[in-house]
């Protein structure tokens, strides 16, 4: 009898062991995973932190700056339309001279 009553217990004591093996192991498994994630991200970042180019910084001479400045002045000056000036201050010069 004693036999038969060990036999009947092993089924469940072995899926109690099994039970328990499986929700350690998924335990286990979700921290691999979260720990795997986070590893993943950190290289992740460091490869595009090292990645990211940095454009040379070229300064231009402070003459060839001041030269277009000039030039650009210049340029809009010369745009400006004066119209005839003479013909604009004739009659002034009439009114001036009746007086």
């Amino acid at each position: 009898m004693e036999l038969n009553s060990t036999q009947n217990n092993e089924p469940k004591f072995a899926q109690l062991i099994i039970q328990e093996f499986v929700q350690k192991k998924s335990h286990w498994t979700i921290v691999g995973v979260t720990i795997a994630a986070v590893v993943m991200l950190f290289v992740v970042w460091w490869y595009v932190r090292e990645m990211k180019v940095d454009a040379p910084f070229v300064s231009q001479p402070q003459i060839k700056s001041e030269a277009r400045e000039d030039a650009a002045i210049g340029n809009s000056v010369d745009e400006i339309d004066l119209g005839n000036v003479d013909l604009e201050f004739q009659s002034v010069d009439q009114d001036l001279n009746s007086l």
